[in-house]
């Protein structure tokens, strides 16, 4: 499992206990493995492990830049993917903040032609 490619739940899980704002943010992406590790309240039972993800921000994280972040979850909050989805949802993110960053240079070019026609400026 360790290493394995993993989309977190889309629908929040708020009736678990450790569930919390940072946890719906992860809703939806997907990551990868990092660290497995038994819940200190039930060790022996390897359903509650402690499953920590790293998942990669492109847009930022809070205060924090775009980057790599990593928070843990239980077995029944994560479906398994591969690297194609993993790749294929990093693809569609680059490519969804230069269309972004297309339509606001767009914007703002537009709106100057404006400015200079309707101001009668040259």
């Amino acid at each position: 499992m360790f290493g394995d490619y993993v989309q977190i739940i889309p629908i929040p899980q708020t009736k678990w206990k450790d569930w919390n704002k940072v946890h719906t943010l992860y809703c939806s992406r997907i990551g990868k493995i990092w660290k497995i590790l038994p819940d200190q309240n039930n060790p022996k039972d390897r359903n509650e492990d402690l499953i920590f993800i790293e998942v990669y921000f492109t847009e930022g994280f809070f205060e924090g830049g775009a980057g790599t972040y990593y928070t843990f979850f239980k077995k029944w909050h994560i479906i398994k993917k591969t690297i194609y989805d993993f790749q294929l949802d990093n693809i569609k993110a680059d490519s969804s903040k230069e269309l972004q960053d297309f339509e606001s240079l767009f914007k703002k070019k537009r709106d100057e032609i404006f400015k200079k026609i309707f101001n009668g400026t040259k």
